[in-house]
């Protein structure tokens, strides 16, 4: 649907709630607020999956060409846009595209990259100098986020006694595994790689890769070796898994060419609302 052919151009009229002074949002040379209205129409914060709108205030107080961003006062009226029109936005930061889906934080910053708690307030139909945003604003969709992740590089045969950390268990390689969590030597690199593997994914044999009553680590998943390198991911996708430690502890790993890639996961991104 045209802006031309929604009703007074896809606007209707809304009060600010008190609540609202002095609440702002952006979006390059365009001052916009994501809102919802309560059952007396008056325009309050968007939540999550609610909000119906979003105040272009250049009808604030302030004029839109001084460059300051214009506050939402409570009580003063507002147009809301459902169909919005960004006029002489070509230099807006970032730019506007066909297609770009555009979210709108708690606090009214619009963007076009979502955050954990944005909602997704609308579509740009077409992009230019007259910029045309369908404004939907109801519709948000939970898209998983991204395990972190790490390495464990075994390129050189181990030491009886090393000894290594992923989160807070402690694994000791041993030619003769005697408590939960040793890991046995094998009789080659090769074949120590698989027990290392084993034991943290409490998988193989247990008894002969590792000592027996070992369980599965909690919070991450051993790939096998590719080479010498072993990938270490998180169970739980998300940030949490960069706080889990990859370290060398007690008598460590012994030769220098066997090490962790960090001392801890990285790249864990929390979920994010998308379309």
């Amino acid at each position: 649907m045209r802006i031309d052919q929604a009703p007074e151009g896809g606007k209707f009229r809304a009060t600010a709630a008190a609540a609202l002074d002095g609440q702002v949002g952006t979006w390059g040379d365009a001052d916009m607020l994501c809102v919802d209205l309560d059952g007396d129409g008056k325009i309050i914060a968007s939540e999550l999956g609610t909000g119906v709108g979003v105040i272009w205030t250049k009808e604030g107080r302030k004029a839109l060409s001084d460059g300051s961003e214009n506050e939402v006062i409570g009580g003063k009226k507002y147009t809301v846009i459902t169909f919005g029109e960004l006029v002489e936005a070509e230099g807006s930061t970032p730019s506007l595209s066909a297609g770009d889906n555009l979210y709108a934080s708690a606090n009214g910053i619009v963007d076009i990259t979502p955050a954990v708690g944005d909602v997704y307030v609308g579509t740009v139909l077409y992009g230019g100098s007259r910029i045309l945003v369908n404004m939907m604003g109801q519709k948000t969709v939970t898209v998983a986020g991204v395990a972190a992740s790490g390495t464990l590089t075994i390129a050189e045969p181990v030491t009886t006694t090393d000894q290594f950390t992923i989160g807070t268990q402690q694994y000791t390689l041993l030619t003769t595994p005697v408590a939960a969590y040793d890991i046995a030597i094998g009789a080659d690199e090769a074949a120590t790689k698989v027990n290392i593997v084993a034991a943290i994914n409490a998988s193989g044999t247990a008894g002969v890769e590792y000592f027996a009553g070992t369980l599965a680590h909690p919070d991450v998943t051993a790939a096998t070796f590719v080479a010498d390198i072993c990938t270490l991911t998180a169970k739980v996708n998300g940030t949490a898994g960069n706080a889990i430690v990859t370290a060398e502890t007690g008598n460590e790993l012994t030769h220098a060419s066997n090490i962790f890639g960090a001392a801890t996961l990285e790249n864990g991104v929390d979920q994010v609302p998308a379309v």
